[in-house]
């Protein structure tokens, strides 16, 4: 999860009601699955800065270089053969991930051989993340969960109210959904596009 009540309260000006605070979490999560599917990628929860291993599999391509998702860590990569059955672990000294420069990395890099051109042959353990969450994804984070709070409190299209000197104003459902467009802009810098 990418934000969380204060960084929310912020954003709204103001604090959560009792009927908010019980569904905070679940609206926090719902609106990072949404960031991690509009940018294909997937950072470690606010405030975490490790998770655990997992093994996922890869389609071989024969070449030194095996783009894969986004990881922080390779703890084990080992070859295997069209039935499944392992053929090579891959020592360690033997690979490095890619690139270099950032957190996160994209790519293995086998320095003495090739992946093999097999489906499903290349089995990796590590940590899938992007790595830290970036502060701009925790802001657009906070502001469609605010978003999703002040424009379930206020219905209708109208534009502005006024009774006796007091006045509103409500965003069109046009209006909310470019600033919705708006706020996911901030991010489009982290939008990883699958090839």
């Amino acid at each position: 999860m990418y934000t969380n009540q204060a960084m929310v309260e912020d954003i709204l000006q103001r604090s959560l009601t009792d009927h908010e605070e019980r569904i905070l979490t679940e609206a926090i999560q719902a609106v990072s699955n949404s960031i991690n599917a509009y940018t294909n990628r997937r950072w470690f929860s606010l405030g975490e800065t490790e998770a655990e291993e997992e093994t996922r599999y890869f389609d071989g391509n024969g070449k030194r270089e095996l783009f894969i998702d986004d990881h922080t860590s390779i703890s084990r990569l080992r070859f295997l053969d069209s039935l499944g059955s392992v053929t090579v672990t891959v020592p360690s000294t033997s690979f490095v991930s890619r690139p270099q420069n950032t957190e996160w990395k994209n790519s293995i890099l086998l320095r003495d051989r090739h992946f093999p051109s097999v489906k499903s042959s290349v089995e990796i353990t590590g940590v899938f993340y992007t790595g830290t969450c970036p502060i701009e994804v925790q802001m657009t984070c906070a502001t469609l969960v605010g978003h999703f709070f002040s424009s379930s409190r206020n219905v209708g299209d109208f534009k502005k109210e006024s009774i006796e000197g007091y006045s509103y104003e409500i965003l069109t459902g046009e209006e909310r959904s470019a600033q919705d467009k708006a706020t996911f802009d901030k991010i489009d810098h982290w939008r990883k596009v699958s090839l």
